[in-house]
């Protein structure tokens, strides 16, 4: 059989330059103002957590004109105090294991510092979940490039979606695309969802799919595209008791008030996603369920010739290191497509995450970067070099 034969593979990483240009509501700068605006209406007197997660958001965020990079600052501010004191309770359990005292300190702050996190978290994916419905025009050119993507590689497309947004599956939904993710489809389970905010609801029943635990995707044309969320999704849900892990159907999301059940109770569930400042962001993709959904995204690289990144800034250092070390490894590099929007992302920004120097030769070889935006992409002469080539 010929190259030309063969299927073609892709590797397809999706950044929230994707989001945005089908949904302008999930800028990240316009998601940060409108949860600081919901945070400081939730202020009640004398609740200690309310003002322990204001004040948080206060340090985080300097006043003035909101910021993309804001968005990083107060959701990592949330987690960072919860990394801490888990490092401080194995501390005391090395050096402090006989004083009943000092444990239950550390127990109690952590206890608190969760219940902090677990609020402003709940602001975080609950604006991202009510912004993920869209306009249907955008909507319908979404689904015009997923199918282009799909349509124009044979092989396995293997998707690494680094938003938490459901806008994507639901464009792999809506033009039936052969897939398969980051849920088991045959691991099953049912879970009662019950609404805090009514004392009386019995709960409704549902069906939910347990997250694999190892690298067994099906095989085969009916599953040739691999949907893999790096940093979870608001569909992923993880137990607080153990490492059991489920995708929710979205209409669990859409019809309870899941966030609302995260601010009021102890839950027995929490939401499996990324959302830390860069200096904490590899303690969590070191870990299940992220370690997995990066080793399935590394194996789509190594498979791929084509690489095609949309909406990605290049600033995330964990991305960046898988996508260098793969493209260091190999002698004949991948064809690369980046898709961005103006100036804003230059092309040595985009060398050097591939650890491409000055001494090396001109990058035109294997890099193209199309600064028209995400929306048409399929439409330009840089998407046709690209995926006939």
């Amino acid at each position: 059989m010929t190259d030309a034969l063969l299927p073609l593979n892709a590797a397809v990483l999706v950044g929230n330059g994707l989001s945005i240009a089908f949904n302008p509501g999930l800028d990240l700068a316009s998601i940060t103002k409108e949860m600081i605006s919901r945070m400081e209406s939730a202020t009640e007197d004398g609740d200690k957590v309310v003002h322990a997660m204001n004040e948080t958001a206060r340090r985080a965020v300097s006043e003035g004109e909101v910021t993309d990079e804001d968005f990083e600052k107060l959701v990592g501010a949330f987690d960072s105090q919860v990394l801490t004191l888990d490092e401080l309770s194995k501390l005391a359990d090395l050096v402090a294991s006989d004083d009943a005292e000092l444990q239950k300190s550390i127990h109690d702050v952590a206890t608190f510092s969760q219940k902090v996190r677990d609020m402003g978290i709940s602001y975080v994916l609950e604006v991202i979940m009510e912004r993920s419905r869209g306009d249907w025009t955008l909507h319908d050119e979404m689904h015009q490039l997923v199918q282009a993507i799909i349509g124009n590689f044979s092989g396995t497309v293997y998707i690494g979606n680094l938003n938490y947004d459901t806008l994507l599956l639901s464009s792999l939904k809506a033009v039936n695309a052969p897939m398969s993710d980051m849920a088991h489809g045959f691991d099953r389970f049912p879970i009662l969802v019950k609404d805090e905010d009514n004392p009386e609801d019995a709960g409704v029943s549902y069906t939910v799919t347990r997250l694999r635990t190892e690298l067994n995707f099906p095989v085969g044309p009916g599953y040739r595209v691999r949907l893999l969320h790096l940093h979870g999704s608001l569909t992923f849900w993880g137990s607080t008791k153990n490492n059991l892990h489920f995708k929710a159907p979205v209409e669990v999301l859409r019809n309870h008030a899941m966030w609302a059940g995260l601010r009021k109770a102890d839950p027995k569930w929490r939401p499996a996603v990324v959302l830390a400042n860069q200096r904490d962001k590899a303690h969590h993709v070191g870990r299940y369920p992220f370690k997995l959904a990066y080793e399935a995204f590394q194996e789509g690289l190594q498979e791929a010739q084509h690489w095609l990144i949309i909406g990605y800034s290049f600033r995330d250092a964990c991305v960046n290191d898988i996508l260098r070390n793969e493209f260091i490894r190999r002698k004949v590099k991948p064809k690369v497509l980046v898709s961005t929007y103006g100036d804003y992302l230059s092309t040595e920004q985009v060398e050097l995450a591939f650890g491409w120097g000055a001494e090396d030769e001109d990058s035109s070889g294997w890099l193209t970067i199309n600064r028209e935006g995400a929306k048409g992409l399929q439409q330009t002469w840089d998407w046709a070099v690209f995926s006939s080539s």
